[in-house]
This record gives structure tokens, sequence and C-alpha cells, in this order.
């Protein structure tokens, strides 16, 4: 009614209710801090009010019901993972955390003094080589995801490497407010 009458205005995405109150009994009627920017932003990534989804995150449970239909899936994060992204914890899928400072590829840098980055290569590859029957399961785990994550990272590399921009992006300040402190 108040609409109708000219007093009241509705705007969408601005904060999270699981069932409609009013001003006498939203305080005891709601089950999130309706007043927190914090609380308001968890609630807009996560957009299951009773929690009864498989994942915590809205387009994580998309990748989900996407990759249950036969669909490669993957999420990439900008600066860090937030819950938005993240799925089912049962598919073991993580987002991909991109800086917007770019991305270097480990042997990019120079760790040994004097020598070439390459030489940590050989390094890297002799500790993570195959092991044998008395190695232990979390060193074997741990070992792969590092060759993955490598492997991985020296891919994405390359592909950003060879794009071109059409529109150049500003440098994000620190905690300057950008979007990528908002998401």
């Amino acid at each position: 009614d108040l609409f109708d009458e000219g007093h009241g205005i509705f705007f969408a995405n601005m904060g999270h209710l699981h069932k409609p109150v009013t001003k006498d009994n939203w305080l005891t009627e709601t089950k999130t801090d309706l007043f927190s920017h914090h609380t308001m932003k968890l609630e807009s990534h996560v957009v299951d009010a009773f929690r009864e989804g498989e994942g915590p995150g809205v387009l994580g449970r998309m990748l989900d019901i996407l990759e249950r239909h036969g669909h490669a899936v993957g999420a990439t994060a900008v600066n860090s993972r937030v819950q938005i992204v993240d799925g089912s914890p049962t598919t073991g899928r993580l987002a991909d955390v991109m800086s917007t400072h770019g991305i270097l590829k480990l042997f990019d840098r120079e760790f040994l003094k004097g020598e070439t980055s390459q030489q940590l290569r050989a390094f890297l590859k002799l500790l993570h080589a195959e092991t044998d029957d008395n190695s232990g399961l979390f060193g074997n785990a741990w070992s792969q995801s590092f060759v993955d994550i490598w492997n991985k990272t020296d891919a994405l590399v390359e592909k950003i490497r060879e794009t071109n921009l059409v529109t150049d992006l500003p440098r994000p300040v620190l905690n300057g407010g950008g979007i990528t402190d908002q998401l």
C-alpha cells in the first residue's frame, strides 16, 4: 500500500530477508543481522537463507549443477578466494585466484644469486619427482598438488601474456575501495 500511495520505494539486491517482515516484527523474525554490511555481503554470496544447498556459494552451486550434467567447469576469483564461487566440498574444486597485478611464472623470479632462474626448475623437479613405496602418502599428495599448480600457472601465464586487452584497466590500490575490495 505504501508504494501505491507514493510513500514507499523498492530497492533490489539491498539486503537479505528469509521471509517478509514489518517494522514491528523484523527484530524477532529475522535470523541475520540486517544492518551489518559484512553480513549482508556474505548473505549475497551465499543466497541460501536456510543453508539447504550443497555448497556455500551461489555461483559454486551453479558450477556443481553444470558439472553434474557433464560440463567442464572452473572458477577464477580476483585477488582472494570468496565464498560465492565455492561449490560442494565433495567436488574438490577450488577457485583459481588471480592477482590484478598479473601472474609470474615461478621461474621468472631470480631466487639464486648469480644464477639463472631456470636452475630452480631442475631442483624442484628432483624434489617432487616419483617416489618409492616407503614415501608418505601426504608427501606424495602435496608434491602432486604442487606440480599440478605449477603446470596450471605456467599455462595460465602463457595465455594471459598472449592476450591483448582492448581496454586498459586501472591498477587497483590496496584497500582502495575498488571492485576487488567489494567482491
